[in-house]
């Protein structure tokens, strides 16, 4: 049976200057989410004790490995463009 039920809805907003338009799609997938996750992973801890139930850790997301990953099979399905911000 299901244990919980959580939903979330979690983001930020982000002012970014001078930065090459080459490094914007990591630092938007890879460093942007590796700020915020943190809080989140606390928010679900601490919602989840407070509602009465063990709380609900969730493991840690190495951004940088999934951004390679993503990089590694969109290169591998398409032709390579040289640019991933189209």
């Amino acid at each position: 049976g299901t244990i919980y039920h959580l939903e979330a809805t979690y983001g930020g907003v982000f002012q970014v200057n001078s930065l090459p338009r080459e490094a914007l799609e990591p630092f938007l997938l890879v460093n942007c989410p590796s700020m915020l996750f943190p809080f989140l992973r606390r928010l679900v801890a601490d919602l989840t004790r407070e509602g009465g139930f063990p709380p609900l850790f969730l493991d840690p997301i190495d951004f940088g490995a999934l951004y390679v990953s993503r990089r590694q099979s969109q290169e591998g399905a398409e032709p390579s463009s040289g640019n991933l911000m189209n």
